[in-house]
């Protein structure tokens, strides 16, 4: 005996189904999604004019463009360029004559400086989420930062580290290295390239002159020619900062 199906009941079951794949696809990329990598910075403003390193060249940045892992953004004089990140849960303003350049998600135990040599970014997979943040590195230059809190970053210039979860600050390079960090709201950790740390609030500062770390490096036994650390071979800043800040994960960074 057959039994006659109403067409209008196997509409339903039709739509039924296509209504619960629909939601396993979604269920499945949210899914995926939570388990990317975080977009890549993206230029979202320029005033004057920007370029954009690519390849090992420079090229006009424009509004819209993103930074691969590696690539770096400069602002010429009289300009200003803005970066947003991570979903927009990361804003930077480079100012004149600033650079910055994009590393990828580091792992946060590994050391933060690695001269001549570029950082070896991780995956979501192999380093775990409270120990992974997006990292920017700033050459010279000025740049305000601005973070949502819980969003994990740091920024890296030549004398000094900012590791944030949520703040604005800004850091400021000169043109020796000598580096800066000033918390404008939330919190900051600032950690200078000799070793000290210390906790930011709003109004409080950190620097680290390109003076004062040849001296710590010559106390650490190194020569330092004209008193210029940049002059020092970079197998012996490296030994150095082994020995300042361990080396316990700088297989993540080499």
């Amino acid at each position: 005996m057959i039994l006659s199906i109403p067409s209008h009941f196997l509409f339903a079951r039709w739509l039924l189904a296509v209504m619960a794949s629909l939601w396993l696809g979604v269920v499945l990329s949210c899914g995926r999604a939570s388990a990317q990598e975080p977009q890549a910075p993206q230029v979202v403003n320029i005033l004057g004019r920007a370029e954009i390193l690519s390849a090992g060249t420079w090229r006009e940045a424009k509004v819209g463009e993103r930074l691969a892992i590696g690539e770096a953004l400069r602002v010429l004089r009289g300009g200003e360029a803005q970066l947003a990140a991570s979903d927009g849960k990361i804003g930077l303003t480079l100012k004149s004559g600033g650079s910055v350049a994009y590393d990828g998600l580091v792992d946060t135990r590994s050391r933060p400086w690695k001269d001549g040599v570029p950082f070896k970014p991780v995956t979501v997979e192999s380093v775990p989420e409270a120990e992974r943040a997006p990292q920017f590195s700033i050459p010279e230059g000025e740049a305000e930062v601005n973070v949502i809190p819980g969003q994990p970053l740091r920024v890296v210039t030549p004398l000094i580290m900012a590791a944030v979860r949520g703040t604005v600050f800004v850091v400021s390079v000169a043109a020796d290295g000598s580096s800066s960090l000033a918390a404008l709201e939330g919190q900051v950790l600032g950690v200078a390239r000799t070793g000290a740390a210390q906790m930011l609030g709003p109004g409080a500062g950190m620097q680290l002159t390109s003076a004062q770390y040849a001296a710590f490096l010559q106390e650490a036994g190194l020569n330092v020619p004209t008193g210029n650390w940049r002059q020092v071979d970079l197998t012996s800043l490296e030994r150095v900062d082994a020995q300042t800040f361990g080396d316990a994960s700088s297989s993540s960074a080499t």
